[in-house]
């Protein structure tokens, strides 16, 4: 048994995250004020609804594309960033599959919306939208890498708990512009080590503590921090 877990996480560790999970193409998106032609990579794409959609091959550089609205034509450049396959990495992995994943471009990815607003932003757009209408329904799931809990009783005993990984399932309800309820249900583990998810199972159930955690709390939506 020994000997399989460690043959398990040498070829665990030996692959990477991007690679295995993102695909060469992102399928981007634009959103229009208005009805408009999009132009990217010597091809054009019409808006349906105001919104144009076209795949992007990962790359490290800059994406560009152009928009045609009545006869005005903008060209707009996206930056590419490191992708959440290529950072999860580091909880998943320690790290080893960055080293796989550096050389690989699909590591990169960019922005699955775009919304244009050239009359408010240098960039002449957001990677988020600004207003979110009132009645729409969002699905939430949260997955933590550390956890720290401190607790105190009635008696002054203070205690400092720590432990790796967990999973949260939200519903976040808008009944206003920008303003919504979320209702959302979490499990910790405590007093884990750190190993990559699916070897947490082999530890001695003595050594873990599972934390749980019901919450409703009312939420205003400012802006996207990331």
């Amino acid at each position: 048994m020994r000997m399989f877990f460690l043959l398990a996480l040498i070829v665990l560790l030996s692959t990477s995250c991007a690679s295995i999970f993102n695909g060469p193409y992102k399928k981007v998106q634009v959103h229009t004020t208005q009805a408009a032609t999009v132009y990217y990579n010597e091809g054009s794409v019409k808006t349906v609804d105001n919104i144009a959609s076209f795949e992007v091959k990962r790359k490290k550089d800059t994406m560009q594309f152009s928009v045609l609205q009545d006869t005005s034509m903008r060209t707009y450049a996206v930056n590419r960033k490191h992708s959440f396959a290529f950072w999860s990495n580091i909880p998943l992995k320690f790290g080893v599959g960055m080293l796989v994943d550096f050389t690989n471009p699909k590591r990169f990815t960019y922005p699955s919306h775009i919304y244009l607003d050239s009359s408010n932003t240098n960039k002449g757009y957001y990677t988020f939208d600004k207003k979110l209408p009132k009645g729409r329904w969002e699905f939430q799931v949260d997955m933590p890498f550390v956890n720290l809990f401190h607790r105190e009783d009635p008696y002054g005993y203070r205690e400092l708990q720590e432990g790796f990984f967990g999973v949260g399932l939200g519903i976040n309800h808008f009944y206003r512009n920008n303003t919504y309820l979320n209702f959302s249900a979490h499990s910790f583990l405590l007093s884990n080590y750190p190993l990559p998810p699916p070897f947490i199972v082999f530890e001695q159930k003595s050594q873990k503590e599972f934390s749980y955690q019901l919450a409703l709390s009312n939420n205003h939506r400012i802006q996207k921090l990331a």
